[in-house]
């Protein structure tokens, strides 16, 4: 007669379900913890001031406060302030045996200085955009929202 044999627990079986394991942890911390982590450390506001410049009278209409602005596909910032000025242009009029430089005020094209407030975190070498990308004074970004396409150039950053 053949006798039953009852399964028998061994230490292959036992490494083999510890591996499983372990492997579901990894997959799980790694997938939740380490982005709750990155959204807890890049969570610091920042105001930074870009400067569009060359404006068309009818393009300073697409510019307004609480605008959503993206950058590199991704979420740049709210614009909290927009301010005009007209631009200024450097022209030279024939002065002799001295060239003259005239600073005159251009009435069709405008300036404009765009406060935004921005998510990322200060470090030793200036503040990061969401934890990856470094922003820094005099850095000129492509900036664009639902209503425009601009060039700008960061002023400042507080």
């Amino acid at each position: 007669m053949s006798e039953k044999r009852g399964v028998r627990f061994n230490i292959i079986d036992f490494l083999i379900i510890v591996a499983v394991l372990a492997s579901l942890f990894v997959i799980i911390f790694r997938g939740t913890i380490i982005d709750f982590i990155g959204k807890v450390i890049y969570t610091e506001e920042a105001t930074v001031t870009v400067k569009i410049q060359n404006l068309d009278a009818e393009q300073i209409d697409m510019i307004n406060t609480d605008d959503t602005l993206y950058w590199n596909g991704e979420l740049f910032g709210t614009v909290e302030d927009v301010k005009f000025t007209n631009s200024r242009t450097v022209t030279l009029n024939d002065g002799g045996d001295y060239p003259i430089f005239v600073d005159t005020i251009d009435s069709e094209h405008f300036e404009v200085d765009c406060t935004v407030k921005v998510r990322g975190a200060f470090f030793d070498d200036g503040f990061h955009l969401s934890g990856s990308y470094y922003l820094g004074v005099g850095k000129v970004l492509e900036l664009y929202s639902d209503s425009f396409y601009c060039s700008a150039i960061i002023t400042s950053i507080a």
